[in-house]
């Protein structure tokens, strides 16, 4: 072969190996891109919804948190006290009670409890009494105080405020019971109508009527 000859084919063999290698460069390049557009792609998807679920999971994280909160504030709004009255283990209300005059434990104690599943305000109660025969100037019992003026009356000719009002406070299930003391200035014999009001935070008084018998 001249010499000619062979430098031609040489250059056709050395021009086929470079374009197959530039063909080969070109393959791999575009499998690249194909690869990082299609990570890009998967990316842009993915991220978004990671993102978004994390946000999801968030809100309803704290949608969640409200809500127990609001069960919370509503569920104590919804507790309520329930006051009971009671005379030596007996509804107050309708009992005939005697009050030995002139004794320190003129009358036993009368308690009130709380039955309810929420706490009361401070407490006020107020003791109201009438009957024909009206105790004497120098009457007293035990630790209520009299009031000028009696807002039961005609009824009620006398109207009493316990002395420790506004000191304390019933929590569900708990009771107090009225210090005793010496009723004094009472005619023996007679029987008088009562009425106790319980003041606890709630729009209207507990009421419980009863009648007191002097001994």
């Amino acid at each position: 072969m001249k010499a000619e000859d062979r430098e031609e084919v040489e250059k056709l063999v050395s021009d086929k190996i470079s374009n197959a290698r530039l063909q080969i460069a070109e393959n791999r390049i575009n499998f690249l891109l194909r690869i990082g557009f299609a990570s890009l792609v998967l990316f842009g998807i993915l991220v978004p919804l990671w993102l978004t679920r994390a946000s999801t999971e968030r809100v309803d994280n704290a949608i969640q948190l409200m809500e127990k909160r609001f069960e919370e504030i509503v569920g104590k709004q919804l507790r309520r006290p329930s006051i009971e009255c009671f005379h030596q283990n007996k509804n107050l209300e309708g009992q005939s009670v005697d009050c030995i005059v002139g004794e320190f434990k003129g009358i036993s104690p009368i308690t009130i409890r709380n039955n309810g599943d929420g706490p009361t305000h401070l407490i006020d109660c107020r003791l109201y009494l009438g009957s024909d025969e009206l105790p004497s100037k120098d009457f007293g019992i035990g630790r209520w105080h009299l009031l000028p003026d009696c807002d039961e009356s005609p009824e009620y000719d006398l109207a009493f405020d316990y002395l420790e009002n506004g000191k304390f406070v019933l929590h569900p299930e708990k009771s107090f019971s009225f210090e005793q003391g010496t009723w004094s200035g009472f005619k023996k014999g007679t029987h008088v109508k009562a009425l106790l009001k319980v003041y606890y935070g709630e729009p209207e008084a507990k009421k419980f009527q009863f009648t007191i018998n002097f001994k």
